[in-house]
């Protein structure tokens, strides 16, 4: 029988690991290679490679359901000011978002899982790179990781530190909607919704019932960045007092300085410009900390509402 308060004591080690070097998006090379390991140690069969650097696991216990567990492995691309022991290794990288908490979890309850086997049926892990840009479950998908691994539901968590320790926050009401070929959802409103107007969704499957509070931005997207005559909207997160944003237009510069810290909040900037910016027309967006240092810079083409924000950006 597994010893669960040395298991808890296993799972802050690994955490502790992966917090000490955080690779983004497609780079966990690294990330990838410790979860592998780790589930081969307790008997799953692995799958690497799946969607770039993605591993799957999978654990048989007889006849039953398909049911998939997910995690997400990859860090922000910024700068990490803690001073503790497990602090990042990783210039310009840091797990911000809480995916090795996430990582260590889902590799805890495999260990627990392939020890107990209280369950019918077959196990798959699903650990996930490329969350912070959106793009790791695409690659996935596309890597036919439903269908090759024959996957039937598929359920993951988000860790919330303003939560008391222990408790899972599960919601009650239920909308109605069908989902496309995409994976992605479309639900047609009713009434026109002003900017920072607060909306819940919920989902509800196969009994389980799920609510997200978040601010309707125009379009029912959470993403924005767009031109008029007086100015550019940014939308982005992870921005500290002091921290200067860019948007360089035909050499020019227009800037914002950061009043307040903004640690996983995602905020609004608007940022006056002189000149009409045409669509489809070319801009680089700049982010600079108080130290000159250059946290971020993206070349863009203003054709469409975009999601920019410093932690997944290439130079």
């Amino acid at each position: 029988m597994l010893d669960k308060k040395q298991l808890e004591q296993e799972i802050i080690a690994w955490r502790h690991d992966l917090h000490q070097h955080p690779e983004a998006a497609f780079e966990e090379v690294r990330t990838a290679k410790f979860v592998a390991e780790k589930l081969r140690e307790f008997g799953y069969e692995v799958t690497e490679n799946v969607g770039k650097t993605g591993v799957v696991g999978v654990l048989k216990n007889g006849e039953g359901p398909v049911i998939g567990l997910r995690a997400d492995m990859d860090c922000n691309k910024i700068i990490e000011k803690n001073t503790f022991e497990y602090a990042s290794q990783t210039e310009q990288r840091m797990h911000a978002c809480g995916h090795d908490g996430h990582t260590a979890t889902l590799l805890g309850a495999a260990k627990l899982i392939a020890d107990e086997k209280a369950f019918k049926g077959t196990v798959v892990l699903v650990f996930q790179p490329a969350e912070e840009p959106g793009w790791g479950a695409d690659a996935m998908i596309a890597d036919g990781v439903i269908e090759k691994f024959g996957i039937q539901e598929i359920y993951g968590q988000h860790n919330f530190t303003y939560y008391p320790k222990g408790t899972m926050k599960i919601g009650k009401t239920t909308y109605k909607f069908t989902v496309g070929e995409s994976g992605r959802v479309k639900i047609k409103l009713k009434k026109v919704y002003k900017l920072n107007t607060k909306i819940k969704v919920t989902v509800t499957h196969n009994g389980y019932t799920v609510t997200r509070n978040f601010k309707f931005y125009s379009g029912a997207s959470f993403d924005e960045v767009k031109a008029s005559k007086h100015k550019v909207k940014i939308l982005t997160n992870n921005l500290h007092r002091g921290d200067t944003i860019k948007v360089i237009y035909k050499k020019k510069a227009y800037t914002y300085k950061v009043k307040k810290n903004y640690d996983c909040k995602y905020k609004l900037f608007a940022i006056k410009v002189k000149k009409t910016i045409k669509k489809n027309s070319s801009l680089k967006i700049k982010i600079v900390n108080k130290d000159k240092k250059t946290l971020m810079v993206q070349k863009i083409k203003l054709d469409k509402w975009r999601f920019i924000q410093p932690d997944e950006i290439s130079e």
